[in-house]
């Protein structure tokens, strides 16, 4: 460009986008690398198959689970106790489905 010539504005404005979306080059690169760790887990094949009938297959769960005179509080107030007027009890039974 001659300096005779008038200033071609649309090339300084495309040069200043251009800066401004340099800026956010370390984020995007850092989330590109992340999303490529995170699909290396999920194209994983794993190791075993789960619709196999060969080895040990786990029992049928029985039995129950009991919660009674449950208080709580937060880690950074021991003192302070949450729902001290709740007195609650939960009883579940395997083989039921529950719902909270």
């Amino acid at each position: 460009m001659a300096f005779s010539e008038k200033p071609q504005w649309g090339y300084a404005i495309k040069y200043f986008f251009l800066l401004q979306a340099g800026s956010y080059l370390e984020p995007f690169t850092a989330a590109t690398a992340a999303a490529a760790k995170i699909f290396v887990v999920i194209d994983r094949i794993p190791s075993i198959d789960i619709f196999s009938s060969e080895g040990d297959e786990p029992n049928a769960n029985s039995g129950e689970i009991k919660f009674e005179d449950v208080h709580f509080s937060y880690p950074s107030r021991p003192d302070g106790k949450v729902n001290t007027k709740a007195d609650i009890r939960l009883s579940l039974v395997a083989g039921i489905v529950h719902i909270l």
